[in-house]
Order: structure tokens, then C-alpha cells, then sequence
């Protein structure tokens, strides 16, 4: 059995050519942490509006992203501008809200849930990927087009899911993101860059 001894250096330690080897081992060696919970958002999305997701794939480069869907009920498949908004209302966010939240504290705790003000947040997953899922759909409630189909909706909001986890991946792959990982998790590093 043989014995080595080397040094351990923490991530500030390390030269600048050292700290760029480090940041590559590492950007290589993780993937995206927050896949599941992206595909959870769109199961409950997928749950919630009458769809079927059929395929897709989403990631880092928005240009080969895409998500095949079928409208499963073609009565909805045909509505657009204000009668498309009513409907969503109607089946959509209503379920989608729960009452805002109020709570005082003056002497004894009380809370309570409003019937009136309605609170839409992460509804599916409670990730921050059930935003970007309904954020077209927010807008489109606030301000209806009338050239706008369900289906076309649909996609858009797809559109907002993948451009949004493109962005999340380009910036966990950046020096920065890495940087401020390593340097929270205190990984030590040999005096080359690789991980101890």
C-alpha cells in the first residue's frame, strides 16, 4: 500500500489558471438540478388545461426546445379573444387562485383566507416554473387579443417555460453561478483545479 500526501487548496487559494480549470471540471460535471421540478410544472399545467403533451424537449439552446401538444377538446380548441378569456377564468384561474392570505397578530394569532382577492402562485408545483408556464396566460386575461386561439396560448406559454430554462441553464453554466457554488459548498481543490 503506498501513501500520498498533497496539498488541499480552498477555491480562493488557487491561481487564476487553476480557478478556470476548477470552474470547467465543474460546469462539466453537473447537470441542471432543477429538471424534475421543470417537468413536474408541466405535468400539473398539462393537468390543469384540456391538453395532452405528446413530446417534448427543452434545455439550454431555446432554438431546439419544443413541446407537441393536442387540444383535447375541440370546443375550447376554437375559442379566441374575450370568449377565450372567459373561458380561462371561468375553468382556469379561478381553480388556479387561492383566497389572499391575511393574518393578525394582536394578542391572539388569527388568519384567514379572503373570498374576494384572489392569489395565483406556483399553482402546480409550487416552482417557479408554473410562472413562466402561465405568465401568457396572465397577460392574455389582462389585456385579451382577439387573434389569439387556445392553441396559440398554449404555445406561447411553452414558448415562456423554455425561453425561461434556457435563461436558468445559461446562467448555472456561468462563472459566476459556479463561482458562488463552490465557494458555498467550501469544496477543496488540488493546486491543478480538480476536486478533492
Amino acid at each position: 500500500m503506498e501513501i500520498r500526501e498533497y496539498k488541499v487548496y480552498k477555491f480562493t487559494e488557487l491561481s487564476e489558471d487553476a480557478k478556470q480549470k476548477a470552474i470547467q471540471y465543474f460546469r462539466e460535471g453537473n447537470d441542471y438540478p432543477w429538471f424534475s421540478e421543470c417537468n413536474d410544472s408541466l405535468k400539473g399545467f398539462e393537468k390543469a388545461l384540456p391538453i395532452k403533451i405528446r413530446d417534448y424537449s427543452y434545455g439550454e439552446e431555446l432554438y431546439r426546445s419544443y413541446i407537441q401538444f393536442e387540444v383535447t377538446d375541440e370546443n375550447v380548441g376554437l375559442l379566441k379573444g374575450l370568449r377565450l378569456r372567459t373561458w380561462l377564468i371561468n375553468n382556469f384561474w379561478n381553480d388556479l387562485g387561492k383566497g389572499k392570505f391575511y393574518s393578525l397578530s394582536t394578542g391572539s394569532y388569527k388568519s384567514r383566507h379572503s373570498k374576494m382577492t384572489k392569489e395565483v402562485s406556483c399553482p402546480f408545483t409550487g416552482y417557479c416554473a408554473d410562472e413562466d408556464l402561465i405568465e401568457p396566460i396572465r397577460r392574455f386575461i389582462e389585456k385579451p387579443d382577439k387573434e389569439i386561439t387556445f392553441e396559440l396560448l398554449v404555445k406561447m406559454c411553452f414558448h415562456s417555460f423554455a425561453k425561461s430554462v434556457a435563461s436558468d441553464i445559461e446562467y448555472q453554466n456561468s462563472d459566476e453561478a459556479i463561482i458562488e457554488t463552490i465557494e458555498a459548498n467550501d469544496y477543496d481543490w488540488t493546486e491543478d483545479g480538480k476536486i478533492d
